[in-house]
């Protein structure tokens, strides 16, 4: 069954009223979609909208319910206040459960490649844009770096077989790649280059001129 999510509409959007809707444990939130004549200006319980974004995430299908009827949405952003890390403003984009949508979704990456530790395993994207039906929209895009060794990639093209969304970016674009360790050339030992030794140069021997 899916989650349903209750909303009420507001009107001011004025700095006093918002900040009153958030003392009182709500979220202001605007409602938008393709085929919507115009943006709702809402506001949702901010327990009710924790639970469901927990188990729904950013980029889940559920039913905003409104005095104007039921609305098939996903969370386009969620914005929090950076001090106290409370939501303040949500963005609720209504969708066609026929029609593709793009959404950026996070990259998560799994495993240890097989190589050694001090390997450097470089990222080469954190987000991938993808198109796909509503339902088919991943929260997140695993990535299993565990068969890699070192000097060896992951590509997106070796990542988007079998999924049921379009990856939009290049097919050569790298995802992940096992980087070797970094190796440092020994520095010359200063206190062997004294005058009067040699200077070995192809191999030949020239003394210096003092």
């Amino acid at each position: 069954m899916e989650m349903e999510l209750q909303a009420n509409t507001r009107h001011d959007t004025t700095g006093s009223v918002l900040k009153s809707i958030r003392d009182e444990g709500n979220i202001p939130a605007v409602l938008y979609g393709t085929n919507m004549p115009e943006n709702e200006l809402l506001y949702v319980d901010s327990s009710e909208f924790k639970k469901l974004y927990q188990q729904v995430g950013q980029h889940g299908v559920f039913t905003l319910v409104n005095g104007d009827g039921n609305h098939s949405v996903m969370i386009h952003e969620a914005q929090r206040d950076p001090l106290k890390n409370d939501y303040v403003h949500v963005d609720f984009f209504e969708v066609d459960m026929n029609k593709e949508v793009t959404a950026e979704v996070p990259v998560h990456f799994e495993g240890s490649p097989n190589a050694p530790k001090d390997c450097l395993v470089q990222h080469g994207v954190r987000q991938l844009k993808v198109r796909a039906l509503p339902n088919e929209v991943p929260d997140v895009i695993h990535v299993d770096v565990s068969n890699l060794e070192v000097n060896e990639s992951l590509q997106v093209k070796d990542i988007s077989e079998n999924c049921p969304y379009d990856i939009q970016h290049d097919a050569e674009e790298v995802v992940v790649s096992v980087l070797p360790p970094k190796t440092y050339e020994d520095k010359p030992d200063a206190e062997s280059d004294v005058a009067g030794e040699p200077d070995i140069i192809n191999g030949a021997s020239e003394e210096r001129e003092e």
